[in-house]
């Protein structure tokens, strides 16, 4: 594996340094989350947790400023990719960074200014950690990758890869590779499809191979859908006191949600085996 080198490091603390300068936003999602569950009633008044350390809510409210979205990571993939770095250089990027003596502008989800803060080095080591530096994505995954879709749309699955909960193992990396060289780029469904695939792999054991799980996974969404269909039916019959009296309980899969995904394994199976799962 290459060295990452000095001049990487030093390069993207400077990196990070003008992201934080230019603003780090705080989404609706963390917005509606901090408004529900901590003591303020806007967001204005975040810097009364923020300058308080000790409050138990200071701690979940730097994870969420500090956490890169998808947009900070997809402009820091490059680099990142093409530095190959080490677990050893998050200290030597952190070394070049907090000199710098960043501030941190803290922005709206309209991306209005709340606040502006010296960056705690807690929350860049953190900020860095998510980044998921020292994964490196297989060269002939990244060759696929990049053969079939357009710069933009590769880096964003790049990035997604990254940040799968662990880092795709042999079976993994051959099974996307082989998806994406098979998988018409203009496929409409085609993010919610890739997504799809990432948390597959994420839950199937590694000694599970990727037709067995498929098969499986299909099997199980059918029984679902069954399922659903005979609730259907009961409730249709019944009343919901007698529904109650005879212990019938109602399901809580989404069928719309279950007959896409199945959906999406036969795209997979038709892209791979030329055949439905």
């Amino acid at each position: 594996m290459p060295d990452s080198g000095n001049a990487h490091c030093q390069k993207l603390a400077e990196n990070i340094r003008d992201i934080f300068q230019s603003g780090l936003h705080i989404s609706d999602t963390d917005s509606h989350f901090i408004l529900s569950t901590m003591s303020i009633d806007h967001l204005n008044q975040i810097d009364r947790v923020i300058q308080d350390p000790d409050s138990p809510d200071y701690e979940v409210l730097m994870a969420l400023i500090y956490f890169p979205d998808e947009s900070i990571q997809i402009s820091l993939e490059d680099q990142i990719e093409s530095a190959c770095f080490q677990p050893q250089d998050l200290d030597s990027i952190l070394t070049h960074l907090m000199p710098l003596k960043p501030d941190t502008r803290i922005l709206s989800p309209k991306k209005q200014l709340l606040l502006t803060i010296t960056t705690p080095p807690s929350s860049s080591r953190a900020f860095l950690q998510r980044l998921n530096l020292n994964r490196h994505l297989a060269p002939e995954l990244i060759q696929a990758i990049e053969q079939r879709m357009d710069p933009i749309v590769a880096t964003k699955y790049k990035v997604w890869i990254r940040n799968m909960t662990r880092e795709p193992n042999t079976r993994d990396i051959h099974f996307l590779k082989d998806l994406f060289l098979n998988l018409d780029p203009p496929y409409q469904a085609r993010d919610r499809l890739i997504d799809f695939v990432l948390r597959f792999l994420e839950e199937t054991p590694a000694a599970v191979e990727p037709i067995q799980g498929l098969t499986q996974y299909k099997h199980r969404c059918l029984q679902h859908i069954q399922r659903l269909d005979r609730y259907e039916s009961k409730r249709r019959n019944y009343n919901f006191e007698t529904r109650m009296a005879l212990g019938i309980r109602e399901p809580h899969d989404d069928k719309k949600a279950l007959m896409q995904k199945v959906v999406f394994l036969d795209e997979i199976g038709l892209a791979l085996y030329n055949r439905n799962i």
